[in-house]
């Protein structure tokens, strides 16, 4: 009997003996100590990420284990650069945050100022400093944010053989298209492309370059035509001469009419 007696209440015994560890441990200093680690983050302040995590020094472990996804949703609001955030809980009281940031994609290039354009398409309004810019860059020269995110989500599917050549981009509005860019590239050809269609049209390009020589226009505003500098150089020449003896022919013309004049005069006279 006693034995049984024993038995039943062993249950009772076992969950007041876990309740009373538990008193005792949410009472402890142990149950509010924690450990931060980050990684993964380069642009973003670690002390601004865990500010604006709001995780508190009185918050309980256990707490801030069941809560975690709403710390995760708070500090990738930190910071545009910020893409994801993991945040994972190590035995005993250790919480690893794991950042992903955006991938700088271009400059937005003001002056000698230079912003940073990040893969989803916003503009970081922060200058970077000359020392700390790539050797090699994509520079923005518009500064309409819409466009700037519309051109980064046309150039998404662009093939990097193409965008490692990009040297600048500007905006070169026409009267029927608003959003006409001048893309310049290393070898000083010039692709002329509204933004709304660089998806469908830019990879021509790689192709079409083969064909010509460095310092080249395309222009694929409405079509995809092609002409070098030297064309156009040879065709602003040509003109001028046109020019030159159409003005020439003229005054010869006018010289003509002017003798033809006085030698009728002077008939008239002789008549007389």
């Amino acid at each position: 009997m006693a034995k049984r007696h024993i038995y039943r209440a062993l249950p009772i015994i076992g969950i007041s003996s876990i309740v009373a560890l538990l008193s005792i441990y949410f009472l402890s200093p142990l149950s509010t100590q924690k450990v931060i680690e980050f990684s993964g983050n380069k642009a973003v302040d670690q002390q601004l990420l865990y500010e604006k995590s709001r995780i508190k020094e009185e918050d309980y472990t256990l707490t801030t284990f069941l809560h975690k996804s709403v710390y995760e949703q708070n500090m990738k609001t930190a910071s545009p650069w910020i893409k994801e955030v993991h945040m994972h809980y190590q035995f005993p009281a250790t919480f690893k945050v794991n950042v992903v940031e955006h991938k700088v994609v271009a400059y937005y290039v003001t002056g000698e100022d230079h912003y940073p354009v990040l893969e989803n398409g916003e503009v970081v309004e922060t200058v970077t400093p000359a020392s700390e810019l790539p050797s090699s860059y994509i520079s923005l020269k518009f500064s309409d944010r819409e466009l700037v995110r519309q051109f980064v989500q046309e150039m998404k599917s662009i093939s990097s053989s193409i965008t490692d050549k990009i040297v600048s981009v500007d905006l070169t509005p026409s009267k029927v298209t608003k959003d006409l860019v001048t893309i310049t590239m290393k070898n000083d050809n010039k692709i002329l492309v509204p933004v709304s269609q660089i998806t469908r049209k830019l990879p021509y390009y790689k192709a079409i370059s083969k064909q010509l020589d460095d310092d080249s226009t395309i222009d694929m505003e409405a079509g995809v035509f092609s002409y070098s500098e030297q064309s156009i150089a040879d065709a602003k020449e040509q003109a001028e001469k046109e020019k030159a003896e159409s003005t020439e022919k003229q005054e010869e013309h006018s010289e003509e009419a002017s003798q033809e004049q006085n030698q009728e005069g002077e008939n008239s006279s002789g008549n007389e």
